[in-house]
């Protein structure tokens, strides 16, 4: 392991945000005593994952505490036991392999980190699978993706051709160019949509071309 290697931790906390590390370590004493009346399973789930590679009770601890005091703060309309129900299965277990690098590699306050800066967005997806279900996915700016997918291909000759005919045929001086017509206020997620099919049956575009819009 090289010398930057063993640095990563110490520089990715650095850029992190102080707010963030601060949060992390501070919470560790607020959380030192747990809800004795909520079984943990420390064989398995997100603490036997933890502990393999954490090789200590007390390192193990910090960790549970801090995730457990994390999601407490994201979810409060969730009780104590739905998330250590959640921690304790076998999705916690992936949930804890996402937060690790490598055996080799066991950084506290990089995994402390990951933690403080965890939110629902990142969270969702493990919730989804906890309970069966599939997240709804954001909505999507399709003028946006079109109109980029256009763009990547617009030096392209074949393809310069192919949207100045169409614009042509369309005999409307307010499209002067190709540039024009692309980034006008006017052309719609529908027009762009359009173009972007017809460019590919006319024009033969490599696979990473092809699938800049699916």
């Amino acid at each position: 392991m090289d010398k930057t290697r063993k640095t990563l931790g110490a520089e990715i906390i650095l850029f992190a945000g102080l707010k963030d590390i601060v949060w992390a370590f501070c919470c560790i004493k607020e959380e030192e005593k747990m809800n004795t009346n909520i079984e943990i399973n420390k064989k398995f789930g997100f603490w036997g994952t933890i502990q393999i590679y954490a090789k200590t009770e007390e390192r193990t601890r910090n960790i549970w505490d801090l995730v457990l005091k994390r999601i407490k703060d994201l979810y409060s309309e969730k009780t104590e036991k739905e998330i250590v129900n959640f921690l304790n299965s076998r999705y916690g277990r992936h949930f804890a392999d996402s937060l690790i690098d490598t055996a080799d590699n066991f950084n506290l306050g990089l995994i402390m980190m990951r933690i403080a800066m965890l939110n629902k967005i990142k969270l969702s997806d493990w919730w989804a699978w906890y309970h069966g279900v599939t997240r709804p996915k954001l909505p999507i700016d399709s003028a946006y993706l079109y109109r980029t997918a256009i763009k990547a291909v617009l030096a392209r000759e074949d393809v310069q051709k192919e949207i100045k005919l169409l614009l042509n045929c369309a005999k409307d001086p307010i499209w002067k160019d190709p540039e024009t017509w692309l980034y006008s206020e006017f052309t719609t997620a529908n027009d762009l949509e359009k173009m972007w099919a017809y460019l590919q049956q006319k024009c033969e575009f490599n696979k990473g071309e092809s699938l800049c819009v699916r």
